[in-house]
C-alpha cells in the first residue's frame, strides 16, 4: 500500500465517522422532540376529572333509569385504569427514549474520539508511517 493510499483510506474513514456522527445527531433531534411530547403528555395526565362523566350519567339516568347509574362506578374504575395504563406506557416510552439518547451520546463520543485520532494522524503526517 502506498502512502497516498494510506492517507486516502484514513481520510475516507474520518468522513464515514463524520457522516455517522451527523446522522446520530439528526436522529437525536427527533428522539428529543418525541421525549418532550411524551413528558408533556405525562405532566398533563393527572387523575381524571370524572365530573363530566357524572353529568353525562345523570343525563342518561333520566332516560335510562337506575341500571345506568349502577354502572357508573364500573365505568369510572375502567376510566381510571385506562389513564393509569396510559401513564405507565408513557413512562416506559420516556425511559426507553432517555436510554436511547444516552447510548447515542456515548456512541458519538467514541466515534468522535476515533475521528479525532484519524485527523491527528493526517495532520501530523504520520500516515506515511502508519496504516489505518
Amino acid at each position: 500500500m502506498t502512502p497516498l493510499q494510506v492517507i486516502e483510506g484514513i481520510r475516507r474513514e474520518a468522513e464515514r465517522l463524520d457522516s455517522r456522527i451527523r446522522e446520530s445527531r439528526e436522529a437525536d433531534v427527533v428522539d428529543r422532540r418525541n421525549l418532550a411530547d411524551i413528558e408533556r403528555s405525562i405532566s398533563e395526565s393527572g387523575e381524571p376529572d370524572h365530573d363530566y362523566l357524572e353529568r353525562a350519567y345523570e343525563e342518561m339516568g333520566v332516560l335510562l333509569g337506575d341500571r345506568v347509574r349502577a354502572r357508573f362506578d364500573q365505568v369510572e374504575e375502567f376510566h381510571r385504569a385506562v389513564v393509569r395504563n396510559r401513564r405507565q406506557y408513557l413512562d416506559e416510552e420516556a425511559a426507553a427514549l432517555r436510554e436511547k439518547l444516552a447510548a447515542s451520546e456515548r456512541e458519538r463520543a467514541e466515534l468522535g474520539d476515533r475521528q479525532a485520532a484519524l485527523l491527528r494522524t493526517l495532520n501530523e503526517g504520520g500516515a506515511w508511517t502508519r496504516s489505518p
